[in-house]
Formats: C-alpha cells, structure tokens, sequence
C-alpha cells in the first residue's frame, strides 16, 4: 500500500483532523502521509505539506484536556499558565504557517464531511494515484493505533473539557481567531457534488 516514507506532510495544530486525513489519504492513495505538529520542522521541510484548520476553541481545548490525559494530570487553572501557554503556542503556529508558500489549506469542516473529494483533491494536486476505498472512521484508526499513544477519537468526555473550553473562551482571542480566519481564506474549495457524510466523532 505504502510506496514512499514521507511522501507527504499533514500538519496543523494538534487535533485538527490531521491523523484522520493522513490515515484515509494513505489507504486511497498508496502514499505515505506523515504527521508534524513542529512548526520548525514544517519551516525547513520540501515535503508537499497539507494544513488543516480547524475553529481554534475546538483545537485549543481538546490539544489541552489530551495533554492532561496524557501525562495522567488533572486540569486545575489555578495551577499554571496551561491556557495562556497554549494560545501562545497556537498564535506562534499560524503566524509562522502562514507566511510558508509551499502548503495546500484544507478546513476540518471538509476534511470531516468531504473526505473523498478532498483526497481526490489532494491526489491530483500531488500527482498521486487515487483508487476508490472504504473511509475508516476516527474509531477505527483508534481501534488500529499502538496502546502507548493513548489516542483517543474524541476528548470531549474527558475530565476538566468543558472547564477547560470555558476557560479559553473567557480569553482574548482576538489574535487567534484573527489568524484563523486568514488560514480559512486560503483553505482549498471543495465542491458539494461529491461528498460522504461521515457522522463519527470528533474532539
């Protein structure tokens, strides 16, 4: 199946949709899709890279309530600078894509809702073969992944999420969303004349 390591990057903030889209793009299109969330490995790399954007809120609070289930914690705010270091994290990410030339955009909206057309999209754009194949959901690749990674398909149902999600709300979020806002308007357009409808879960 897979031709070539690192044929391509997908990249983007984590829990952007990104190990969904690499792991059906690698199914479909024989094509290794690595993944780097290291925005001075995505710098400095020739690989043809693909982003996805997905609505900061979402992004920044289930990369944060991961992160504590991970390391096995247990979010408190009054604790550390968790929330603050994570929308700086987020701001030094995009502003830094988006001055890169050599990325291809993609919304997590289509990446979630549009998966074939936007790896025929893809394939095309990379000159990959594309060969028509069942889309595995979040919960089977989390069914495929190793143990010791503790990828979970969704992070909603963690401890201290919806405390979490607050908190960042509760932030100025006038520069993230502002960048967010800049990566959508470079965000490929996928049509709505072939599309799956794909209702698993996502956090």
């Amino acid at each position: 199946m897979i031709k070539n390591k690192k044929d391509i990057f997908v990249v983007g903030y984590p829990r952007c949709g990104e190990r969904f889209l690499s792991h059906n793009y690698g199914n479909l299109t024989g094509t290794y899709a690595d993944i780097s969330h290291d925005i001075n490995f995505i710098e400095n790399n020739p690989t043809p890279i693909v982003a996805v954007v997905r609505d900061p809120l979402d992004s920044l609070t289930s990369s944060l309530a991961m992160g504590f289930y991970q390391q096995k914690e247990v979010y408190d705010y009054t604790k550390g600078p968790a929330i603050d270091l994570s929308i700086y994290r987020y701001i030094r990410f995009y502003e830094k894509l988006l001055t890169l030339d050599n990325i291809i955009f993609v919304d997590f909206k289509d990446v979630i809702s549009k998966i074939i057309p936007v790896i025929k999209y893809l394939a095309n754009e990379f000159n990959h073969n594309y060969e028509y194949g069942k889309i595995a959901s979040q919960q089977e690749i989390f069914e495929l992944s190793p143990k010791e990674s503790l990828y979970i398909p969704t992070s909603k149902n963690l401890p201290g999420y919806q405390e979490m999600y607050n908190d960042f709300k509760a932030k100025d979020l006038s520069r993230v969303y502002d960048l967010y806002r800049q990566s959508l308007d470079r965000c490929i357009i996928i049509s709505n004349e072939e599309w799956v409808d794909w209702t698993g879960s996502h956090g």
